[in-house]
């Protein structure tokens, strides 16, 4: 991947869900401050957030979140994920 800047961003280190969607089931954002992709799946009600530096990553579950949507950074790398 390149960024707007021209920076090459190599996603190696990561693994992926090996899950196919359909349009409108998940969405994602790359947030380049924090090297992080940020996944959603609609219908399991979750968000996977992927650090690419560390190769780790963490999926994100709570009562709270039903069916998020689209993410977007938000202050102080909060992401908001709305339907």
């Amino acid at each position: 991947m390149i960024s707007v800047d021209g920076k090459e961003e190599d996603f190696d280190k990561l693994e992926l869900p090996k899950t196919t969607y359909s349009i409108d089931e998940s969405r994602c954002t790359y947030v380049q401050s924090k090297n992080t992709l940020v996944l959603t799946d609609r219908f399991a009600n979750t968000v996977y957030m992927f650090d690419n530096v560390k190769g780790t990553s963490r999926a994100v579950t709570n009562e709270s979140i039903k069916e998020p949507y689209g993410p977007a950074p938000g202050l102080l790398t909060r992401y908001l994920c709305a339907v």
